[in-house]
């Protein structure tokens, strides 16, 4: 995944430029498939994040601790 990420900011620099600096509506098309991927990926990359997030908290807790429920 981080190989086809190298390859499509070689081919497209403008992929590191913030994405308020870049007008994608005029942009050429195979740039505008690449901030798809790139947003596609920071999505997945957030979404594994926050589920070895919940695996750590859960960890923590351990099956017999009720310290998170209500009283």
């Amino acid at each position: 995944m981080l190989t086809a990420l190298q390859m499509l900011i070689a081919r497209h620099p403008d992929l590191l430029a913030a994405p308020e600096e870049v007008d994608l509506l005029d942009a050429e098309p195979p740039l505008q498939a690449a901030h798809r991927l790139v947003d596609a990926v920071r999505e997945l990359s957030d979404a594994l994040a926050g589920y070895r997030d919940a695996l750590h908290h859960a960890r923590e807790s351990g099956p017999g601790d009720h310290r998170d429920l209500r009283t």
